[in-house]
This record gives C-alpha cells, sequence and structure tokens, in this order.
C-alpha cells in the first residue's frame, strides 16, 4: 500500500504530461482508495527467507483454523518453530 501510496503521490502531474501513464494510473488510483484495513498478519519463522507461497499456505490455515469467523481489526500471529509446529494467535488490533 505504501508503494501504491508513494507512485500516486509522485506521478499526479506526471501523468497529466505523459497520456500513456493515464489508463494505468487510474486503475492503480481505484484499487487504492477501494482497499479495505482490516486487520494485520504477522509471521515468525526460523531464520531465512520464506517463501511466498509458504506464507500463503499458513494464511489460509489460519483462516481455516478461525473456522470462518470474520478476523476485522485484529492481528494473526503465525509462528512456526524449529519442530515446524504452527501456532496461530490472535490479537485486537490496536487503535
Amino acid at each position: 500500500m505504501e508503494i501504491a501510496y508513494k507512485l500516486l503521490e509522485k506521478d499526479e502531474t506526471r501523468v497529466l504530461r505523459d497520456t500513456r501513464l493515464l489508463e494505468n494510473y487510474k486503475k492503480l488510483k481505484l484499487l487504492f482508495e477501494a482497499r479495505v484495513d482490516d486487520g494485520l498478519v504477522a509471521f515468525n519463522t526460523a531464520p531465512g527467507p520464506m517463501s511466498l507461497d509458504l506464507q500463503h499456505r499458513l494464511f489460509h490455515l489460519a483462516l481455516s483454523e478461525l473456522g470462518g469467523e470474520e478476523a476485522w481489526n485484529e492481528v494473526l500471529e503465525i509462528t512456526v518453530d524449529v519442530a515446524r509446529t504452527i501456532t496461530i494467535e490472535r490479537f485486537n488490533r490496536p487503535d
């Protein structure tokens, strides 16, 4: 979201001079304005890079563990320890 915000901010006047950028700028602006700030996911794992695929699988596992409950304004903390045990905790998101 921060990258999208910076792109929109930096290209706001440039897009008026370069019409080739206009269509994509408008799409990005619509997506940015339609965003939903509904929560946060924190991944805790052993040192080293975590693949996007693994993040995706862990996130879906956490959602299935919630039993279909919506996690609005919450933090989901997903921890994978060295024994590959997965712990999912929920916290209220601070205002």
